[in-house]
């Protein structure tokens, strides 16, 4: 694919295109903000309704688990049926799921809401990143991109606050009253200024019996396999050491709650400085020198500071240095993992969003298990395990680097050039 022109500007490339990239953004935040919008509900939740924590606690996990499987199944729809087709139907189930959810006065049944609107939400995530690709290449795919990652932490500052007053001052209804009318809103939006970006050459069987040869084809593409592989790992890393961090804040330093939110807060900034430099820095590095760099940068600094730990001591100056190196840094890979790992195959865009995005929903859900279990045994053992997802991250990439280096006659070519 050849790179669009480097005099773009920023703005063209947020209204300049159709669909302009702040609408995909706007897509994007829909799964995130309807996940921590909730965050602060559960123990008004769970009095209301009369049920314990550990019930209640589904609303969240039942939506996450809704969202990282079912894009395997709205990734290949998105191929055949269209983008504009998925989006809308998909809003239009969002809103009546949204009312529904508002009047349910039973935690089963809301659960089972919950998990509808996460299948909706997902057909917004994977067909943000599908457009992506429909509409920008090379490079400006990946500043695109960078922006579709920004717009994935800004709930992490808004939502917990917009949910805590909500809940306090209206109820936990309020909370399905507000998803109903930004998803109105969306509907609209969406309508107006979302034509059907599907390549009219991209052929793919209507069949979906052939979903399983497409994701066959696709895990034995280099480019998906290997990208969508870094994705995970580096999902999987940021959400293991933002698990473990609270818990370190309050047995290590003896943090109060409060405290421990504005770390986490001040995690999501840096998160979104990440986005906002991968955005800049691709256009000098290009996509896959950028990831690559990266990735080494972070791997030797948490080699380091575990060596570094176990000589001194953890310090709360030291540790906050660490995961925001990690924040910054995971922005950055996943932007520019997404991108390519969704051009890797022209007529698969949408499976490619779907299958990726649910790759890094489940290695993620799996590593944070494991680096929660052995933080028993201390911090530095949870640091092991994040830091062993970007040293394998940094091997996949170096080995695909090898495989794509030209060959000796390549190479003479090129001089000769």
């Amino acid at each position: 694919m050849a790179d669009a022109p480097p005099d773009r500007s920023t703005r063209a490339i947020f209204t300049g295109t159709r669909p302009p990239l702040w609408l995909l953004m706007l897509f994007a935040t829909m799964s995130p903000f309807s996940l921590l919008l909730f965050i602060p509900a559960l123990p008004p939740l769970a009095e209301e309704l009369g049920v314990g924590l550990g019930s209640v606690q589904w609303v969240i996990t039942g939506f996450l688990i809704g969202v990282g499987t079912m894009q395997l199944v709205i990734g290949p729809l998105v191929d055949r049926l269209g983008r504009r087709t998925v989006v809308l139907t998909g809003l239009v189930l969002f809103i009546v799921t949204s009312a529904l959810a508002a009047a349910a006065s039973e935690i089963k049944l809301l659960i089972g809401l919950r998990v509808a609107q996460a299948i909706c939400v997902a057909t917004l995530s994977v067909v943000s990143r599908a457009t992506v690709q429909d509409v920008f290449k090379g490079t400006e795919a990946g500043r695109a991109m960078s922006f579709v990652t920004l717009a994935l932490q800004l709930p992490g500052l808004l939502a917990p606050a917009i949910g805590g007053v909500l809940v306090m001052y209206a109820g936990w209804q309020s909370l399905f009253l507000l998803l109903t009318a930004m998803a109105v809103i969306l509907l609209v939006l969406a309508y107006r200024f979302l034509p059907e970006t599907r390549p009219e050459a991209q052929v793919v069987s209507p069949a979906l019996s052939r979903v399983f040869s497409d994701y066959r084809r696709l895990a034995r593409n280099p480019q998906f396999a290997t990208s969508a592989g870094i994705v995970a790992l580096t999902a999987a890393a940021a959400m293991t050491l933002l698990t473990v961090f609270p818990a370190a804040l309050t047995d290590l330093f003896g943090k109060s709650p409060d405290v421990v939110g504005y770390y986490t807060s001040a995690y999501s900034v840096i998160s979104l400085l990440g986005a906002l430099a991968s955005a800049q820095l691709v256009k000098k590095l290009g996509v896959g020198r950028l990831m690559a760099s990266v990735l080494a940068a972070i791997a030797i600094y948490l080699s380091g500071y575990l060596i570094w730990s176990q000589v001194l001591s953890f310090s709360l100056t030291n540790l906050f240095i660490s995961i925001s190196v990690v924040g910054f840094g995971q922005s950055i890979i996943v932007s520019m993992g997404f991108a390519r790992a969704v051009e890797a195959d022209d007529a698969l865009r949408g499976t490619a969003s779907g299958f990726a995005g649910a790759l890094a929903s489940i290695v993620s859900a799996g590593f944070v298990a494991v680096g929660a279990s052995v933080y028993a045994f201390g911090l530095s053992m949870s640091l092991a395990v994040v830091l062993g997802c970007f040293l394998l991250s940094s091997a996949i990439c170096g080995g695909q680097a090898w495989r794509d280096r030209p060959s000796g006659q390549e190479r003479t070519r090129i001089d000769s050039d």
